[in-house]
C-alpha cells in the first residue's frame, strides 16, 4: 500500500477484496490499516568560512543541520547544489565546500538542500558564505657580495620569503 504524497498524517485504513479466478464467487475481503507519518524536519542551518583558494573551506556542511531533531547524515539525506556565485565554489556529494584556483577573492555564496531520501519532497535549503582571501605573499629584501665579476652573489632570492604558511617556490 501507497500513501500518495498529499494524504494527511494520522491513521487510514483500505477494504480489499480478493476472488478465485476460476470460481468469481470464492472471494473474501480484509482491511489495510496505514498510520501515515508526519514529515521529519530538515533544518539546513547556515555555515560561514574564510579560505584561500585551492582549498576546501567547509569539511562537511550537514555537521550543523538536523534531520528529526539529530544530525544529518548522507545515510538519510541528499545534498544537492542549488545555485553559487561563482563556478569556484563547489560543493561534494558528501558536503564539503571547495574554493578552485582562480576563485575571485571576496565574499562567494553557495545555497545548498537537503532533502530526505525516503520522502525527496521534504527538503530545507541553506547558504554557506566563504570569504576567499588572498595568499600572503612576503618578498624580504636580499643582500649579497662576490669576490670577483660573473660569481653569484645570491643563490636564491626565494629562500627567506614566504606564501602562504609556506616558502615561496
Amino acid at each position: 500500500v501507497i500513501a500518495d504524497p498529499g494524504v494527511a498524517p494520522g491513521a487510514h485504513s483500505l477494504v480489499y477484496k480478493i476472488c478465485e479466478i476460476g470460481a468469481p464467487e470464492n472471494c473474501d475481503q480484509a482491511t489495510v490499516s496505514v498510520t501515515v507519518r508526519l514529515p521529519y524536519v530538515i533544518d539546513a542551518v547556515d555555515d560561514t568560512a574564510t579560505s584561500n583558494t585551492g582549498k576546501i573551506a567547509v569539511a562537511n556542511v550537514l555537521i550543523n543541520d538536523t534531520y528529526n531533531g539529530v544530525r544529518a547524515t548522507t545515510a538519510v539525506v541528499r545534498i544537492t547544489t542549488v545555485s553559487a556565485s561563482h563556478t569556484g565554489i563547489t560543493l561534494s556529494a558528501a558536503g564539503a565546500v571547495s574554493v578552485a584556483p582562480g576563485t575571485p577573492v571576496g565574499p562567494q555564496t553557495l545555497v545548498y538542500r537537503i532533502c530526505e531520501i525516503a520522502s525527496p519532497s521534504n527538503c530545507d535549503d541553506a547558504t554557506v558564505t566563504v570569504t576567499v582571501i588572498p595568499y600572503v605573499v612576503d618578498a624580504v629584501d636580499d643582500s649579497g657580495a662576490t669576490t670577483r665579476a660573473g660569481g653569484t652573489a645570491v643563490v636564491n632570492v626565494l629562500a627567506n620569503d614566504k606564501f602562504g604558511a609556506g616558502a615561496a617556490t
